[in-house]
């Protein structure tokens, strides 16, 4: 059996979860498979809301029940959001 042998082939590079919300605009929406959820919040958490800069929520996704979405959103919309969670 020959192997055939490939150079200067690039390596795919994942984005964290960090690089993908921080290329969220306003209004968009990526889809979070259930269980990683709560790495999505504490992610957005530790990385945007903290320092006041981008805003997140993460919800059941109604395209897909079983699994997520995390959306950006404006900071009135998060203050919003937790005020209602809070209530």
């Amino acid at each position: 059996m020959e192997i055939s042998i490939d150079k200067n082939v690039p390596i795919p590079m994942s984005l964290s979860w960090s690089d993908k919300l921080d290329k969220l605009e306003v209004g968009d929406s990526i889809p979070v498979l259930a269980g990683s959820e709560e790495t999505v919040r504490q992610t957005a958490w530790s990385n945007f809301h903290k320092l006041g800069t981008k805003f997140f929520t993460v919800r059941k996704d109604p395209s897909d029940p079983k699994n997520y979405r995390v959306w950006r959103v404006t900071e009135d919309n998060f203050k919003k959001i937790r005020n209602r969670r809070a209530s």
